[in-house]
């Protein structure tokens, strides 16, 4: 869409900008839940994780926010857009996701969980704090203690609790 927005003219070019802006969030969202499938923010090779160029494009176009009033706030509880990209910089971008032990590992859970949502426990992608401490929340007001086991490649088990 950045064609676009460079080859129209005022208000049409302010309103494409501020589209394409918003819908940066929405990609990288996106991209995080896709992992390092078509969708996603990473490719795989083997155990290797590599960030997709394209993803500092897209943290790139989102940081264009602060020229849009009503857009330094991603929903409801306030969080800061300036906040998300930082995670997407500290967190996902910029931590060890080059190898995982875990990679591609189908988890046992309990509670039991789908087959989509105990994949993202093993796609080595790093999660955003806010979104960790939502998940154990979620599982703390249910008063539903989770554990999920996992064998390493030496097949020694490791368990993840939250409670």
């Amino acid at each position: 869409m950045g064609n676009f927005v460079s080859e129209a003219k005022g208000k049409e070019r302010k309103k494409l900008h501020e589209l394409q802006t918003a819908l940066s969030f929405t990609r990288m969202e996106l991209a995080r839940d896709h992992g390092f499938d078509a969708y996603g923010y990473a490719k795989r090779n083997g155990k290797d994780i590599q960030p997709l160029p394209q993803t500092r494009e897209w943290i790139a176009q989102l940081k264009e926010h602060k020229a849009f009033a009503g857009m330094e706030y991603y929903n409801e509880s306030a969080y800061e857009i300036d906040y998300y990209i930082k995670e997407w910089e500290q967190y996902i971008l910029a931590s060890d996701i080059k190898k995982s032990l875990f990679l591609g590992m189908n988890p046992s859970t309990t509670p039991k969980l789908n087959k989509n949502d105990s994949k993202k426990l093993t796609d080595g992608t790093h999660g955003l704090p806010e979104t960790i401490i939502a998940v154990g929340l979620s599982f703390r007001e249910k008063n539903v203690p989770s554990t999920c086991q996992l064998k390493d490649s030496m097949h020694q088990e490791h368990s993840i609790s939250v409670f």
